[in-house]
């Protein structure tokens, strides 16, 4: 629906978890390749914008990224290319 629409309706359990998040101290950020304006938008129309901090396209720092499109890259691991390959490959036969 274009890149200037964010049109997903919020995902069940997404207030509640955002409401346990910043109770936790944790400041939440939206990083989007979407423009900010059309993110922002959307929070608003939904009643989620005061759960965050900030909404950019720039990545920044942080402890943890949850992302729909996330693969895990085990860091430290010998076989870290090996496990990101093998879930590529599987999820692509799916």
């Amino acid at each position: 629906q274009g890149l200037y629409n964010a049109y997903d309706p919020p995902t069940n359990g997404t207030r509640d978890a955002l409401e346990e998040l910043k109770s936790m101290g944790y400041r939440l950020i939206i990083v989007s390749s979407r423009p900010t304006s059309a993110i922002t938008q959307w929070l608003q129309n939904e009643n989620l914008d005061h759960f965050f901090d900030d909404v950019s396209n720039t990545k920044h720092p942080a402890k943890y990224y949850i992302d729909d499109h996330a693969i895990r890259f085990p860091k430290g691991d010998k076989n870290a290319w090996e496990k990101v390959l093998n879930f590529i490959k599987d999820d692509d036969r799916s």
